[in-house]
């Protein structure tokens, strides 16, 4: 079977069944690792959303980013955030007080940037939890409600918990 008779094959019936002699290496690109890609530009899209709805001042903050489980900054995320013009580190590199998150060892302000939960639809929407920690008072809590269009992946609504 040619590699194109293959790769329609394995894409027609992937969300079936498994199709003999059908593995991941056999999709074209665009099908490859589609929810990890589509899970990262969520992610994107909210952690942008979040700096730009609370205004958190990034040039004056220095931004950590958590993702599920309290696990650092994915690499393939922080390159989506730096050709988007948004700098930040590992999660793990900030450390949060009372009084404030600061980068560790240092005593550079910083700004905590959590996703908790990343859930895709089916229907082309995704839940996003998660929210943000600048210190005492300054942090917020929501989920966030996306969808998909042509444009790519954004924000439809979000419903904000705990904020201070």
């Amino acid at each position: 079977m040619t590699y194109q008779a293959t790769a329609w094959l394995c894409g027609a019936l992937i969300m079936a069944m498994p199709a003999p002699g059908c593995a991941q290496d056999d999709l074209p690109e665009p099908w490859r690792d589609r929810e990890a890609r589509d899970a990262d530009a969520v992610r994107t899209v909210t952690i942008l959303h979040i700096l730009g709805s609370e205004r958190l001042s990034v040039p004056e903050l220095v931004l950590c980013v958590r993702v599920e489980g309290g696990k650092d900054l994915p690499r393939g995320l922080a390159q989506r955030l730096v050709e988007r013009g948004v700098s930040a580190l590992p999660g793990s590199q900030c450390v949060a007080h009372a009084s404030g998150v600061r980068v560790k060892g240092t005593d550079v302000r910083g700004a905590i940037i959590h996703i908790d939960t990343v859930s895709l639809k089916a229907s082309g929407r995704a839940v996003v939890t998660g929210g943000y920690y600048v210190g005492g008072k300054a942090f917020a809590h929501a989920t966030y409600d996306l969808q998909h269009s042509v444009g790519g992946w954004r924000v439809v609504g979000a419903v904000v918990g705990p904020r201070g």
